[in-house]
């Protein structure tokens, strides 16, 4: 079903909550983010409409029951989604697009505006050891 691509049925300067109750009632329950980065620079890698029960989150564990059941939004609710997801959470989340970078994927549930991510960040790790000794002839 991936290509299928979705509107909004009410103006995109509605409220957000607005926006999520529409894709609600156009069968859409998730939005899912995908986004990544790193040497200081970040972005939305792709953005899903995940259908009525193709995905649930309990406990803190997000289970996809069919990864192929989803539609695309179009360009400008894509961006809206962008625009909302990114100042609200991911401006705000650990340093994902610095340094050595990181990403994730979020989840915003279009029947309660709730959100859900899971997030990870790139360390270096430097191990630093001592090497003494003395060089002889041989």
């Amino acid at each position: 079903m991936g290509t299928k691509i979705i509107s909004l049925t009410i103006p995109k300067e509605s409220a957000f909550t607005h926006v999520l109750f529409n894709l609600a009632t156009q069968g859409f329950e998730y939005i899912k983010i995908q986004y990544s980065g790193g040497g200081d620079s970040g972005c939305i890698d792709d953005v899903y409409l995940l259908f009525h029960g193709t995905a649930t989150i309990e406990d803190g564990e997000v289970s996809e029951n069919n990864d192929r059941d989803y539609a695309h939004p179009n360009q400008e609710l894509k961006n809206l989604i962008e625009e909302k997801a990114t100042n609200r959470v991911l401006d705000k989340a650990d340093d994902w697009w610095f340094n050595e970078g990181g990403g994730g994927t979020l989840y915003i549930s279009t029947l309660d505006g709730t959100y859900h991510g899971d997030h990870y960040v790139y360390e270096a790790t430097t191990h630093a050891s001592t090497l003494t000794g003395k060089f002889g002839d041989n």
